[in-house]
């Protein structure tokens, strides 16, 4: 048994958790997609988790809770997400990605919401085990889905989950 044989527990009753993991030098990738989180924050309620190396940000338009990325509490720091965020820029450093943002999300069952970008589009079906978002209006509505009653949106989890335990990423 590994980190990623616990999966996320869903409550409705709590504020829903918004989330990015990532390094100091990938912050700039969420801040991109700051004003499509704010956006969504003026008709939303909902927190937003980043698990972060570096120094923590001011975004004070938004809910935010900054968490110390630790590799031995890592998976504890994203168990808290409702859905998982992996924007990046469409580039050769983008594209060359592997993915693996997505995969974590995926393998504790938190809906990823990814930018098309590389493997991004092997790893994520629209729709089914997670949603690709390019541009902030798609952001807004990626982000959203997962968290509302959207029927669309219903089980992204834990097909997210089963996709990754069928392609065996988990070992």
């Amino acid at each position: 048994e590994g980190p990623y044989a616990r999966c996320k527990q869903h409550s409705s009753a709590a504020i829903p958790v918004v989330g990015w993991t990532g390094s100091q030098t990938t912050l700039r990738h969420l801040e991109e997609i700051r004003p499509a989180l704010a956006q969504l924050a003026g008709r939303r309620r909902f927190q937003l988790r980043i698990v972060c190396n570096g120094r923590p940000v001011d975004w004070p338009e938004l809910d935010l809770q900054w968490v110390p990325w630790d590799s031995a509490t890592e998976v504890d720091s994203l168990l808290p997400m409702d859905v998982g965020l992996m924007p990046q820029p469409d580039d050769a450093w983008g594209r060359g990605k592997c993915g693996l943002k997505a995969l974590q999300y995926m393998a504790l069952g938190i809906p990823p919401v990814v930018s098309p970008v590389g493997m991004n589009r092997d790893v994520v079906v629209d729709g089914v085990n997670g949603l690709l978002a390019a541009g902030p209006n798609p952001w807004v509505r990626s982000i959203d889905r997962p968290l509302s009653d959207d029927p669309m949106a219903k089980g992204v989890d834990a097909r997210a989950r089963r996709s990754v335990e069928y392609k065996n990423y988990l070992t």
